[in-house]
């Protein structure tokens, strides 16, 4: 089984066949500790999805790609930048 990460969220693939996709807005939560992949999703039941790497440094490897495409996709709305606000004040 592999795992993909993509612009429209996470695909879980066996072969060359995608079994189930995860779609940015349906994920919570994406966390990783040692070898233990985490996907926690919205209220449907709160459920969670785990998945084991090879390595540690895999796991933390595709965590750092699904945490910078989440938080890129999900963004809705752009930053501003500083609002600079007029006061005067005289001296």
């Amino acid at each position: 089984m592999n795992l993909a990460v993509s612009h429209a969220g996470l695909f879980v693939l066996q072969g060359v066949f995608k079994v189930n996709t995860f779609s940015w807005a349906r994920i919570r939560k994406l966390s990783f500790k040692r070898k233990k992949f985490l996907i926690k999703l919205h209220p449907e039941g709160y459920d969670a999805v785990e998945f084991s790497f090879e390595s540690r440094n895999e796991c933390k490897s595709f965590w750092k790609q699904c945490i910078e495409h989440h938080a890129f996709f999900r963004c809705q709305t752009a930053k501003s930048g500083c609002k600079s606000s007029k006061s005067s004040k005289n001296a």
